[in-house]
């Protein structure tokens, strides 16, 4: 492929079976002719690395994704626009590609028009074989069904469509194609050695200040940020379109106008990009960096319309903020370390009074990927959604951050994490590309500390009145419950149903610097029992709660949660305890179960200084959360 008539050869072969590829795929003739003829001028540009593939299969392997996603991006706007002047038999074709899901909808072109073997699509859809297997069936079934074809007789459909596409375009000469991969590569090389200081030409971005700080995201706790001692300046540079544009935000936040307000490798400052961030890279011997974030001006309230139009202009008034980071290492492993490290930042974020809300996994998203779902309470309160993802050896962080409370588009996160490894997956070793929908599922929180089972910091909500954070006590060996209340009195030490409790940690929270009472408090307690035990230790404190107002006359008892479904159940109680004829105790108390793991948590507010309605039931889910990390007796 190094050779120029080896690739105009390769160039005048490929070109039409890629862009029946990627019509197919798009439904958009003109969006297609421009992703394959893109693609190519990349794959000029990288004839280096090509050059290193074994055979002309591979180097295609290569670059369909490529044409795919360039493809794609010239089709943001309008997903799935049609010519409508086009042959109507077409044009059901296309339609009823459309209507398949993503995945189903490559496997089936990739069998059908490349010819691909099932391990390659497999490969290509970032799935294991017997997964592709999967899509491609349901793929076949479902078109076969939206076309009236018998699936045997869909060759002869795809040919209809290929025949759509001959002489409907026409092609730029090999020797333009490689001259402009040549301009290319040293746009690339001046770009990536500068810094942005006026507008993209032709974009119609507004670059501001680069230097100017972020309102949500660059508040920099000293005590919680450290440069990493072997910083050095990275060896390669990154070409400014690897990171996310104003119009790639614009398309998942399309309320806003959004400007560019950063784009650097980070070299230079505190280095600090976005909330949780405990030094300046993921990766310090990585090969290159590239930041760059963005604002959007807040928007105009209305004052006018009904109550869901003045929340809608209420929720785009307040500031948001878009930080993208990507990070080039050197090799899998290194790229695998920086996206470890990234997931311990986040999941146990260290900035004061931040709590995290959910953990979800978006699907097809690189190699490996997370979201999570942070709020802070510090002034102003901001809410955050934080992607990261692993592709090839490029690691991906895209934060966004509005302010206020109110519930974040995690799915438009979702789309912009995409979006931006997208940006990246065309670099040297970039891996693979994204979903355009990538898919999110819940799941529980990573396992964070010495003793996971247990709740820690980040999980703790604000509580009410008081600024300053909580502050843990060391995991420690049980001697006494402090999560216990007086109604159960429940010991982790001796034996249940005839069976020691194992593993059995503690730990409290206060909140030091605070001038709260003494009392003040919140305790945990785990351990672990054989799965008839653990459940006879949680019917016991149920029976003792059921009958502690009766023993104990000073003591009024409302269950406030509960929840029992096989082996995981969670039981929360409010304890009211008339102390004298003018003062009262409020306590709270939940008993939780996950197979072989219990817990007990207690709280014990004082004065003011109370949980939000509701707030420690939500804790003592997250601690149910939690539970299944300490290990069985």
């Amino acid at each position: 492929m190094r050779d120029a008539a080896e690739f105009d050869d390769f160039y005048r072969a490929a070109r039409e079976p890629l862009l029946v590829q990627t019509f197919a795929l798009t439904g958009d003739l003109g969006a297609a002719r421009a992703g394959v003829r893109d693609a190519f001028v990349a794959a000029w540009h990288h004839r280096a690395k090509l050059a290193r593939h074994p055979d002309l299969d591979s180097v295609m392997a290569w670059l369909r994704p490529v044409a795919w996603r360039f493809a794609r991006r010239r089709h943001a706007l309008a997903v799935w626009h049609r010519d409508r002047g086009g042959d109507a038999a077409i044009r059901e074709i296309v339609d009823a590609l459309a209507a398949l899901p993503h995945r189903q909808r490559e496997a089936v072109i990739l069998a059908q028009l490349a010819e691909v073997s099932l391990a390659e699509i497999g490969r290509e859809l970032g799935v294991p074989v017997a997964r592709a297997e999967i899509e491609l069936q349901a793929g076949t079934d479902r078109l076969s069904l939206l076309l009236d074809t018998p699936a045997a007789d869909l060759r002869r459909t795809f040919d209809l469509l290929a025949s759509s596409c001959e002489e409907a375009v026409t092609w730029p000469r090999g020797p333009l194609v490689r001259r402009s991969g040549t301009a290319r590569q040293r746009l690339y090389a001046v770009t990536g050695a500068l810094v942005v200081v006026g507008a993209f030409l032709g974009s119609g971005v507004v670059v501001a200040d680069e230097q100017a700080p972020l309102s949500a995201l660059d508040r920099d706790h000293a005590e919680n940020h450290r440069d990493t001692p072997d910083l050095r300046p990275p060896e390669e540079t990154l070409p400014t379109t690897v990171a996310l544009s104003a119009a790639d935000v614009v398309a998942a936040y399309p309320d806003r106008r959004w400007n560019v307000a950063r784009t650097d490798d980070n070299t230079e400052g505190s280095g600090r990009v976005f909330p949780c961030q405990r030094a300046r890279f993921a990766d310090p011997a990585g090969a290159a960096t590239l930041v760059r974030t963005l604002r959007a001006a807040p928007g105009e309230a209305a004052t006018t319309g009904g109550d869901r139009d003045r929340r809608e202009a209420r929720r785009a008034a307040r500031r948001m903020t878009v930080a993208h980071v990507v990070e080039v290492s050197r090799t899998p492993r290194a790229a695998e370390r920086a996206f470890d490290r990234l997931t311990t930042w986040f999941a146990d974020c260290g900035d004061p009074r931040v709590q995290l809300l959910a953990t979800r996994t978006p699907a097809a998203v690189g190699e490996e990927s997370l979201q999570w779902v942070l709020r802070s309470y510090e002034r102003p309160v901001s809410t955050y959604v934080a992607g990261i993802a692993r592709s090839g050896l490029t690691t991906t962080v895209t934060l966004v951050a509005t302010e206020g409370q109110s519930r974040p588009d995690r799915d438009a996160a979702a789309r912009l994490l995409a979006t931006a490894v997208d940006s990246a997956c065309t670099v040297p070793d970039g891996g693979a590309c994204a979903d355009d929908e990538p898919r999110l599922t819940d799941r529980d929180p990573v396992p964070i500390g010495r003793t996971p089972a247990l709740i820690s910091e980040v999980d703790l909500p604000p509580v009410r009145g008081v600024p300053d954070p909580w502050v843990g006590t060391p995991p420690a060996g049980v001697v006494t419950n402090p999560a216990a209340s007086a109604c159960d009195n429940t010991r982790f030490t001796g034996k249940v149903a005839g069976e020691p409790v194992r593993r059995a940690t503690s730990r409290t929270f206060v909140i030091p610097q605070a001038d709260l009472p003494q009392e003040f408090g919140l305790s945990e307690t785990v351990g672990a029992l054989p799965a008839r035990a653990a459940a006879a230790f949680v019917d016991r404190i149920r029976d003792r709660l059921a009958s502690c107002a009766d023993r104990e006359l000073n003591t009024e008892v409302a269950k406030v949660a509960g929840l029992d479904r096989g082996p995981r159940s969670l039981d929360a109680w409010r304890l009211d305890i008339a102390l004298t004829d003018t003062r009262s105790i409020t306590f709270y108390m939940a008993v939780l179960r996950h197979g072989t793991a219990v817990a007990q948590i207690g709280f014990l507010p004082a004065g003011g200084a109370r949980l939000e309605n509701g707030a420690f039931v939500l804790l003592a889910e997250r601690a149910l959360e939690r539970l299944p990390a300490l290990p069985a007796p």
